[in-house]
């Protein structure tokens, strides 16, 4: 059953729910109507990909797909990681002082991307962007959005940051990972995330899981490169009922 999301509904000013479908279901068509009986205005569901009968139901009902996504993994036992050569980089911690750099840095750095909000051509573009923007800047203030945050420096400013969630199983899920434009293809994202994923090793993690946007080729290869592999992937779609 979907359940409503304030924090979009806030942003964007409809009557938003949410919905995750892992395994095969009839109630499909009843569910939808629901939502509309409630008077949802924008309906966000996330589908295995698996499920090729529920995503044509789905679309029958009018969602339309905005993103699909891709989960890779890795157990800690098998990661090798090659030791970091650029010393023009340092990697430290994060502290809450780092916000505001933090927000900005994302702002720069996803200014191009296009998640599943903006793929929808009904919402405000402004407020789509602004979605990456408050998820970074709460991952130094709210453990439940981070363990970890890992800022990068060179000459002593911050040009980028990754961050890490551990679960209940010891699974660690990487999060956002950002770098000033004028800064990247220099090996400051392949830095940061083998510093994160050093640190999921020495913290005794199981094992290690991405997801990210199956357009976002370059960072699955690099994955891929060092041992990922993937598990399962996800269609994201809405519907909108306003």
């Amino acid at each position: 059953m979907f359940q409503w999301s304030k924090i979009d509904e806030d942003r964007f000013g409809y009557k938003t729910a949410k919905w995750s479908i892992t395994e095969k279901t009839s109630k499909t068509n009843e569910i939808i109507n629901q939502f509309k009986l409630e008077n949802g205005e924008l309906l966000i569901v996330r589908v295995n990909a698996k499920l090729h009968s529920t995503l044509f139901q789905l679309q029958e009902n009018g969602l339309f797909i905005t993103d699909t996504m891709i989960t890779l993994n890795l157990p800690v036992s098998k990661l090798n990681l090659k030791e970091n050569n650029n010393s023009n980089i340092d990697i430290t911690n994060a502290t809450s002082g780092n916000q505001k750099i933090i927000k900005e840095i994302t702002r720069m750095a996803f200014k191009e991307y296009k998640g599943h909000y903006n793929n929808n051509p009904l919402l405000d573009t402004n407020k789509c962007n602004e979605v990456y923007i408050d998820w970074s800047g709460k991952l130094v203030e709210n453990k439940t959005m981070a363990d970890e945050v890992f800022i990068a420096k060179i000459n002593n400013n911050i040009i980028g940051y990754a961050s890490v969630k551990v679960d209940d199983k010891r699974i660690a899920k990487t999060g956002l990972l950002a770098v000033l434009p004028q800064y990247q293809n220099q090996g400051v994202s392949k830095a940061l995330n083998q510093h994160r994923l050093q640190w999921c090793k020495n913290e005794g993690i199981n094992e290690i899981q991405v997801e990210t946007s199956l357009n976002n080729v370059k960072y699955i290869n690099i994955l891929t490169g060092i041992g990922f592999k993937a598990k399962s992937s996800i269609h994201v779609l809405h519907l909108n009922n306003f």
